[in-house]
């Protein structure tokens, strides 16, 4: 067998090995970043919510 078959073939082993890996890679970090860019929003609403609740005892209250 010529030497460029066995390369070909041993690539094309190597793919189908290391695709559905690097495919499950790519998903992990996909649904990792859009866990992360939830969080940030989530915390971003949560800051801004509690930070107007705040505001709004602060100047509703009376402190005598």
């Amino acid at each position: 067998m010529p030497l460029s078959v066995v390369v070909v073939a041993f690539g094309g082993l190597v793919l189908s090995i290391a695709a559905p890996t690097l495919d499950f890679l790519a998903f992990g970090g996909t649904v990792l970043s859009l866990f992360l860019v939830f969080n940030l929003v989530y915390l971003l609403i949560l800051g801004t919510v509690g930070g107007w609740v705040g505001a709004y005892v602060a100047t509703e209250t009376d402190y005598e």
